[in-house]
């Protein structure tokens, strides 16, 4: 007989056993069911699935994956759609396009991408006005609804970016093949062209159906550096181009901030991988061509969900909701824990996003600033996905007039927008225009949105999750070693420490002796003093859990600087 080990803490004990005749399982990772019981705690097992051998360098990542039930292979029905997809655009897919390859489009995106969704253009017309082009792949025109690549992609509802792999919703042959933005060959696109004022007014804008060639595959590293001065070899045909998209978006951004939105702008830590081994934890740095980007792309999406709402036509909203009135009143307190004068009350103003704005703002010339903005990002709700028109509080938008947010311009790797895309064609373009059809679409939108919503926090969870378990293995390393990190949260059985941004360490409360709250959530006292939010403290790492994503450590009586390593970060 033979017995099948099990993981987790949970069901360790249980003897499952197999028959002889399974004998190609020894050494094997399986998925399992119980079957009959046939002692104390002992279970016939009944294999699902062979997930390959336990020694193999992928099989933890794949048993993570089995255990979230996220798919992570394609079906053979998709496979086989897949191999009748075309490799080049055709003549036939030119009718009714607008033709944009004479234009100078470019593609801006991070050095490592491999899937361009999105492509830029920018001139100033004799009116001496902007006039900016959006152009997204365009998926749709590839991928027909209720065929086996559009029912997978709306199982997987997005694609999941982790440290050393991507699990992406549309098989590769789309994602970086005919679907995405390359330089240099002819690509089909959903493009907007968008007029605006010197002062970042829209005045005009028209959406077509249309194709690019792409001149340029831009990276943000190289584009920062043109921007800053330098002189980038590839780029001198481009300067003037970024320069104008630079000057726009700092336009829009400062519009934007002035109706309300509310601009966190904060560097976020990512693992640098060499190989399946983490080689560094480090900020990732936003610089004027992530931001250029993001405002091209936050324009392009505002204008369509605009569109739809005027035209009354369905669509699927990105929608943010204010903060409870209880959340801002924490903020209130923290704020005033930490002597950081408002001059107003946050839970009786909040309810507009210009007062947590400019909250932010006070709290900026503070240093506790970073304790403020990650406490006051807890407090916001998250951001979902609508099939009805929803205000999106965090960027100001449908506060104070009729204007709303979408996501329309990441076809190749978000669900929502491929959904857009297809609603724009059908209804706004004409493609399929008639009252079955949007009556079909208003029944079909409220599921497609909550289960964008639903596969997005999934991704968003597995991904934190992924990058968690990939900061203790490269911290088992550090084990024994003292770091500077700030007071960020009190808990009941722990404290937080955040260490530049980099990773969070977990101070059990049994290590700080004749531990009292003074203020709950905010200040605490033990033998060693008062301490409240923010402080700097020094640390010992003492124990790692991979499995949990978990760094503990031991507060130091003697301040001891961190390693210089991470203090150059």
């Amino acid at each position: 007989r033979k017995f099948i080990k099990v993981d987790g803490s949970k069901y360790r004990r249980l003897k499952i056993q197999v028959t002889e005749e399974d004998k190609i399982l020894e050494n094997k990772k399986v998925l399992f069911k119980l079957g009959k019981q046939f002692g104390n705690r002992c279970y016939d097992a009944v294999i699902l699935k062979i997930l390959g051998n336990v020694t193999d360098p992928d099989i933890d990542m794949i048993c993570l994956l089995e255990k979230k039930k996220i798919p992570y292979t394609f079906p053979q029905e998709v496979l086989d759609e897949v191999e009748t997809l075309p490799t080049l655009v055709t003549e036939k897919d030119l009718v009714d396009r607008k033709d944009y390859r004479d234009k100078k489009i470019f593609t801006i995106d991070g050095v490592d991408a491999k899937d361009f969704d999105d492509a830029v253009s920018i001139e100033i017309n004799e009116c001496g006005n902007y006039v900016v082009g959006v152009h997204i792949a365009d998926v749709s025109h590839y991928v027909k609804e209720g065929s086996a690549i559009f029912e997978e992609a709306l199982k997987r509802g997005t694609s999941i970016y982790l440290t050393d792999r991507v699990i992406p919703m549309l098989h590769e042959k789309l994602s970086n093949g005919i679907c995405s933005l390359n330089e240099g060959v002819d690509r089909l696109t959903m493009s907007t062209e968008i007029e605006l004022s010197p002062d970042g007014e829209i005045v005009d804008y028209h959406i077509h159906e249309g194709v690019i060639h792409s001149k340029k595959r831009m990276n943000y590293t190289d584009v920062n550096r043109v921007l800053s001065g330098e002189k980038v070899p590839g780029y001198e045909d481009f300067s003037t181009e970024l320069k104008l998209l630079e000057k726009l978006s700092t336009i829009l951004r400062k519009k934007s901030n002035q109706q309300g939105r509310v601009d966190f702008d904060h560097e976020e830590s990512y693992v640098v991988m060499d190989g399946s081994k983490v080689s560094d934890i480090v900020l990732r740095n936003r610089g004027a061509a992530e931001k250029l980007i993001e405002e091209m792309m936050i324009l392009n999406n505002k204008v369509i969900a605009t569109h739809l709402f005027n035209l009354n036509l369905p669509g699927a909203y990105r929608g943010h909701h204010a903060p409870e009135e209880e959340s801002l009143e924490k903020i209130d307190t923290l704020l005033e824990a930490l002597q950081i004068p408002l001059g107003y009350s946050l839970q009786e103003k909040g309810s507009h996003p210009k007062w947590v704005a400019k909250a932010l703002s006070i709290a900026q010339e503070y240093p506790a600033y970073p304790v403020v903005s990650y406490h006051m990002l807890r407090s916001m709700c998250k951001a979902e996905y609508y099939s009805v028109p929803t205000p999106h509080f965090g960027l100001g938008i449908g506060m104070y007039k009729d204007m709303y947010y979408t996501h329309f311009t990441s076809p190749i790797r978000r669900w929502n927008d491929f959904v857009v895309h297809r609603v724009v064609k059908d209804l706004v373009l004409g493609k399929n225009y008639s009252i079955e059809r949007i009556e079909e679409l208003e029944e079909k939108l409220p599921l497609w949105a909550t289960t964008a919503s639903v596969t997005e926090r999934r991704a968003m969870d597995l991904e934190r999750e992924v990058e968690q378990m990939k900061k203790c293995e490269y911290l088992e390393n550090h084990k024994g070693e003292l770091f500077t990190g700030h007071l960020m949260e009190i808990h009941e059985k722990h404290i937080t420490l955040d260490v530049g941004g980099l990773f969070r360490a977990f101070i059990p409360l049994h290590t700080l002796p004749a531990f009292e709250v003074l203020v709950p959530g905010i200040s605490y006292q033990d033998t060693s003093g008062i301490h409240t939010l923010g402080e700097e403290m020094t640390f010992k790492i003492t124990e790692i859990s991979v499995e949990k994503g978990m760094i503990y450590g031991m507060i130091q009586k003697q301040k001891i600087l961190r390693k210089e390593s991470y203090g150059n970060r």
